[in-house]
């Protein structure tokens, strides 16, 4: 545990009904719900990952505010945290906690409740192999980058180091977060609430800045996706071991992408919606323009070439 006592956050006046501490079956659920699947993921993204600030003794803390609502006095307890591991995922029961830290103290909030959960949220949006289908964190991800980030109902988002954090995170190549739309993070119940954000968000960093070489092949990763998820094109698969080509390249990503290994219905809704957005529309810089249909005829001639890809 750690010694820097932050009591302040402890007597948060946060609504604590959605805790159902009376109802037997709930916490037993909740519980259970911990130890068989949360406890993994903080440990994971809290311990593993973000090294530094937490210990594994920590998670006894989180498992506590994640079945009974307590929240200790240390400085483990930050915004991410309550709202990632709190019973309700309702953005406005969010932003109720999030407002009441205006009354925490200006060090505090710098240090650790704020500055640090954006770190955190990098992380987690980087994925995990453990986690592949539905990310680090599970289906939340998409609220927490919109509270964090997009939101400003907190005193807190006005502040000058926290508003540089957020403006450098929007700054930020949206790409290699957008490519989860077609992956681990788009395997949501909810297209709409998930993963809409992430489109918009995509779309707007589209029309506005242009295109540096690294982010010009994640856009066009995302470009093959979205011609593939499409059902554009009815083929079969190439065995991944039968190709010429390192699994880096373009043509492989093409070649072994399989319809029927991926029941993913939800990426193929997201992606058709993205087709439906990119194809002909003029609002593009005329770089992605050209970057879409470049890609089109590379998904066409691999797949009607393929024989030149394979032994």
């Amino acid at each position: 545990m750690f010694d820097l006592d932050c009591s302040e956050v402890a007597s948060l006046p946060i609504n604590r009904e959605f805790w159902e501490i009376n109802d037997t079956a709930w916490l037993k659920d909740r519980e259970t719900y911990w130890k068989k699947d949360i406890k993994k993921r903080a440990r994971l993204l809290l311990v593993d990952r973000f090294s530094g600030l937490y210990l594994k003794e920590d998670l006894d803390d989180l498992g506590d505010y994640f079945i009974r609502g307590g929240i200790a006095p240390y400085e483990t307890m930050l915004l991410f945290v309550l709202l990632w591991l709190h019973p309700s995922k309702d953005i406005d029961v969010w932003r109720e906690i999030k407002k009441s830290s205006d009354g925490l103290t200006q060090d505090f909030v710098r240090r650790y409740f704020y500055r640090t959960s954006f770190s955190i949220l990098d992380i987690a949006m980087e994925g995990s192999r453990k986690y592949e289908a539905d990310g680090i964190i599970g289906d939340r991800i998409g609220s927490l980058y919109e509270i964090l980030v997009l939101d400003n109902s907190s005193k807190w988002d006005q502040d000058e180091k926290i508003a540089g954090i957020k403006k450098a995170f929007q700054d930020r190549p949206k790409s290699r977060y957008i490519s989860r739309i077609l992956g681990a993070f788009s395997n949501r119940v909810d297209h709409n609430d998930i993963g809409q954000f992430f489109i918009d968000e995509w779309i707007r960093n589209l029309k506005v800045t242009g295109l540096e070489r690294e982010d010009q092949e994640r856009v066009e990763s995302i470009f093959i996706s979205v011609l593939l998820y499409n059902q554009l094109f009815d083929r079969t698969a190439i065995p991944y071991e039968s190709l010429k080509k390192n699994i880096f390249h373009p043509e492989s990503t093409i070649l072994i992408f399989d319809l029927k290994d991926h029941d993913t219905p939800l990426q193929r809704s997201m992606a058709k919606e993205l087709f439906e957005r990119i194809e002909g529309n003029t609002n593009f810089p005329a770089g992605v323009n050209q970057l879409w249909n470049d890609t089109k005829r590379k998904v066409e001639d691999c797949i009607k070439n393929s024989s030149q890809y394979v032994k």
